[in-house]
C-alpha cells in the first residue's frame, strides 16, 4: 500500500501517506520548485526503502 498511496500536502511536500503527512519520517521530497514527475526516480527509491514492519509502527488507515 505504501507504494500506491502518496500524499501531496498543502506545503508542496510529497509524503508517503496521509498518516505520515507533515512528519520528517514521512517526507519523500518537495515539489515546490519542480514537478512531481521530475523527482519520480528519487521518490521510488525512497518508497522501495520503506519497510512497513519498521517504518509504519502506527495505526494504518489502509
Amino acid at each position: 500500500m505504501a507504494r500506491l498511496l502518496t500524499v501531496i500536502g498543502a506545503d508542496s511536500v510529497v509524503y508517503t501517506c496521509q498518516d505520515n503527512a507533515y512528519t520528517a519520517s514521512g517526507t519523500l521530497g518537495s515539489i515546490a520548485d519542480r514537478r512531481f514527475a521530475d523527482s519520480s526516480d528519487e521518490n521510488w527509491a525512497r518508497l522501495r526503502a520503506i519497510n512497513p514492519a519498521r517504518d509504519c509502527r502506527h495505526h494504518c488507515v489502509a
